[in-house]
């Protein structure tokens, strides 16, 4: 967040706004670029979209009738591509990340970032973002790591049951030798 306002002091000048004005948005932006990078999107062509869209609807053949408000609107829309690139960078610099842009990160570039010879095993999902899930899709691919999922049959092998929905999506292409822990607890009685 604190870096976040700095990109924004950098960006905006002048007409940046003080911190506690700041906090209004930010965590909405915050958000927004968290899932941008876990769900590998490609943020320049999106924030490029979102731009034209947002121009569009405020769009006026007389640009003298445009409030003071729509103009800082489209102009904070227009300038979210560079809050982004300039947030990366100063993360990327001092070596953090947010979430998203971690496991992003790391998908992009798995096979530089982690030794074969890793041991690993993947405990506790409730759900995966596309980058979390090329993660490991590697790793049981190329270096013999496990996944260890908590399931219960009662949820997962009954396509009535919504609750196992994730985990039927998630485990279509798996070999069911290679899922561990499928438990029968909920349809035995005690």
């Amino acid at each position: 967040l604190f870096e976040l306002f700095q990109v924004h002091v950098e960006i905006e000048k002048s007409k940046a706004q003080d911190f506690e004005q700041f906090l209004g948005w930010a965590q909405l932006v915050l958000k927004d670029f968290n899932d941008i990078d876990a769900y590998l999107v490609d943020a320049v062509t999106t924030f490029r979209y979102l731009s034209d869209a947002k121009r569009l609807s405020k769009w006026e053949l007389d640009r003298e009738q445009q409030t003071d408000l729509e103009i800082q609107y489209l102009r904070f829309y227009a300038n979210l591509e560079h809050y982004y690139v300039q947030l990366r960078k100063r993360l990327l610099d001092k070596k953090l990340a947010y979430n998203g842009m971690a496991s992003g990160y790391l998908a992009e570039n798995i096979a530089d970032k982690i030794s074969k010879n890793a041991k690993l095993v993947f405990v506790g999902f409730n759900a995966i973002t596309p980058a979390e899930k090329k993660i490991i899709h590697y790793c049981t691919e190329n270096m013999n790591a496990k996944v260890l999922w908590d399931i219960d049959s009662y949820y997962f092998e009954d396509e009535s049951q919504e609750a196992g929905l994730f985990l039927r999506n998630e485990l279509a292409d798996v070999d069911p030798k290679k899922i561990q822990w499928i438990e029968k607890n909920l349809n035995q009685s005690k």
